[in-house]
């Protein structure tokens, strides 16, 4: 999965959400009826998009229109073609031949990237993501995992990864129009050739003249009126501003977006680890700073420090110093796809207790 420098111990296991990916087979035939495909945006190809390219891009399975209602798993995978989905939301058996993590994403299916998340993938420029056009154009040609979500828009949100080097994530955030659908992307945005205070491990490793070193960032994009894919993340995403006490409370780079529940929600959360007290390690020389007396509890998070959740609303990401635990579910325990993780006595015992998330969900106030 994509990687960032270092992981708090402490903050590991909320943090991280893995699932295994299975080997491709002719999906079994459905009773479903057939769900209606949403037109593909009209995109700008890139310029080192061939037609061949092209020609495949229009062959990939489209989103449908809407999401079904009700809601079940992997009908809207199975009905865009899917190769591969679980059979059983709750078995977690995937043959070994091909099982690997995914990172992000829990029990996925694996086939073509739905349309419009490969059109984005290649959309990107080269000078922003360190990878060329065409070998991201090869990933589009493979099976790769992905999921249909249920999200705040007409039709489903999805979420893809594409298998290279340290992986590239994608996941659509749907409003009421595709007007208002943003993509985020986690991949090699970040250049740390440069950078000698920033450790390496876990950082892509490129053949690109402009960057040998990169480490998973968070872009978001959205396509405009004329069919440009434009970097709107300073719009959508800003990255909150730390005071000099918590900048030099945490360890360099290392100012990230939680994004483990973004296959259940349409949630991500920042965070920053506290400094390492053996500067330049990897992760198992990681040995966080005593948490400095000068940072205030609404910000103290184990090894780390927590600068809010950001959820999506349909037109825009909205700021949340705490969250229900409904917009922030207990790791493994997505109810469409249940996972033995799942434990009702670790759960009893708190072991997902989180400062910033309320178990019960909160009061509307008065006049809201």
């Amino acid at each position: 999965m994509p990687c960032v420098p270092l992981v708090p111990r402490r903050i590991a296991a909320p943090l991280v959400l893995a699932a295994l990916m299975a080997a491709c087979k002719p999906a079994a035939s459905q009773d479903t009826a057939p769900i209606a495909t949403a037109p593909a945006p009209q995109a700008q190809a890139p310029a080192a998009t061939s037609a061949a390219t092209a020609a495949e891009l229009a062959s990939l399975p489209q989103p449908p229109a809407t999401s079904p209602q009700p809601w079940a798993p992997y009908a809207v995978e199975k009905a865009m073609g899917a190769q591969w989905c679980p059979e059983d939301p709750n078995d977690s058996t995937v043959p070994s031949e091909r099982a690997r993590s995914t990172g992000l994403m829990h029990k996925p299916c694996l086939g073509l990237l739905p349309q419009h998340l490969a059109q984005v993938l290649l959309a990107i420029p080269d000078k922003d993501i360190f990878i060329p056009a065409a070998e991201r154009a090869a990933l589009v040609r493979e099976p790769q995992g992905y999921l249909a979500i249920p999200g705040n828009g007409t039709r489903p949100d999805f979420l893809g990864t594409a298998d290279f080097l340290e992986g590239i994530t994608l996941r659509s955030f749907e409003g009421k129009t595709t007007a208002d659908t943003v993509y985020l992307v986690l991949g090699p945005f970040r250049c740390i050739d440069d950078s000698p205070d920033i450790a390496a491990e876990g950082s892509y490793q490129l053949d690109a003249a402009a960057c040998r070193s990169a480490l998973a960032d968070t872009r978001v994009y959205k396509w405009s009126g004329s069919g440009t894919l434009s970097d709107v993340t300073a719009q959508y995403l800003p990255a909150p501003q730390l005071t000099p006490a918590e900048r030099a409370a945490v360890e360099p780079g290392s100012l990230q977006l939680d994004l483990s529940h973004l296959s259940q929600v349409p949630a991500l959360r920042w965070t920053a680890l506290l400094r390492n007290r053996n500067p330049g390690g990897g992760h198992d020389d990681y040995e966080p700073i005593a948490m400095p007396a000068d940072i205030p509890a609404d910000k103290r998070l184990g090894d780390a420090l927590h600068f809010g959740f950001v959820t999506w609303d349909g037109k825009a990401f909205q700021h949340h110093q705490r969250l229900p635990r409904a917009q922030w579910p207990t790791p493994h325990c997505d109810a469409a796809r249940p996972s033995p993780g799942c434990e009702a006595d670790a759960k009893a015992a708190g072991r997902y207790a989180d400062p910033f998330v309320d178990e019960q969900a909160m009061p509307a106030r008065s006049g809201s």
